[in-house]
């Protein structure tokens, strides 16, 4: 029975099955294949995800915000992809007076751009208190270089205190066309 195979440069000269039997193929070469290009995806699709987890609890008396071990780095595909962070964890805080813990989300750390944040606000003194939290932000870096978005947290100005990232918070960085 006659078959035709294509190629780059179209349809081939048909060929012929002959005998003996060359039976049913086991597997499929693909030479020269390509992936599907990522501007050929609709936009909003994720194209990676980035995930990090703290193993050891940071703290930290600082009344302006520090970067805390608490990060994710990403390298974008496209200078037009948008990043997506999400932090979620188990927060603490101990204090000896009313007092706000602030939590935010920086890319490159505290001296470079916040994208996120969120307060913890306490009525009193407070000897430890770890409750779970969750923080997001959104970016639109313009780059094709690594990115490291990192967790900043401070205590309030002239109140004190301590602020804690538990172990096993996580960070996820997703890049969306």
């Amino acid at each position: 029975m006659p078959i035709s195979t294509i190629d780059q440069k179209g349809l081939n000269a048909p060929l012929s099955l002959t005998t003996p039997n060359l039976g049913t193929p086991s597997a499929i070469n693909l030479s020269n294949a390509t992936a599907l290009p990522a501007s050929a995806l609709p936009t909003g699709c994720i194209l990676q995800v980035q995930y990090a987890t703290i193993g050891t609890a940071f703290t930290t008396t600082s009344q302006t915000a520090v970067n805390s071990s608490l990060y994710v780095s990403i390298t974008p595909s496209s200078t037009s992809s948008k990043i997506l962070v999400i932090c979620t964890g188990s927060f603490g805080y101990a204090n000896s007076g009313s007092s706000n813990f602030g939590f935010q989300l920086w890319r490159n750390g505290v001296t470079g751009t916040q994208i996120g944040n969120g307060t913890i606000n306490t009525t009193g003194a407070v000897s430890q208190l770890d409750m779970p939290g969750a923080l997001s932000g959104y970016d639109t870096p313009s780059t094709t270089s690594s990115i490291n978005y990192y967790l900043g947290v401070n205590t309030q100005p002239s109140v004190g205190g301590t602020v804690r990232v538990r172990e096993g918070s996580s960070i996820i960085a997703m890049e969306i066309r």
